[in-house]
């Protein structure tokens, strides 16, 4: 239960992070997260060391972080040992 609400708390402050630096921090560029684990709460997977890339706000592709390919534009944030879920900012 613990290990539960830590990754939640995360997730929470990851969202709000990113938020913050899409408005202010990076400048409007675009975003790569690599080597997350995505929870996808519809299909109930788990799917661990994914590339998640946002550009402009909105979510643009999830892949294998050994298959991703992205230009220098994107600013990298590595979550290793981090989880997303996205969509959870609407719940």
């Amino acid at each position: 239960m613990k290990q539960v609400l830590a990754a939640l708390l995360l997730i929470f402050h990851l969202s709000v992070s990113l938020c913050a630096q899409q408005n202010s921090d990076n400048g409007g560029k675009p975003i790569a997260i690599t080597h997350v684990t995505v929870i996808d709460p519809k299909a109930g997977t788990v799917k661990p060391e994914m590339t998640v890339l946002i550009y402009g706000g909105r979510i643009v592709g999830v892949r294998k972080s050994r298959q991703a390919k992205f230009s220098r534009d994107f600013q990298v944030i590595n979550a290793a040992g981090k989880f997303l879920i996205p969509g959870l900012w609407d719940m």
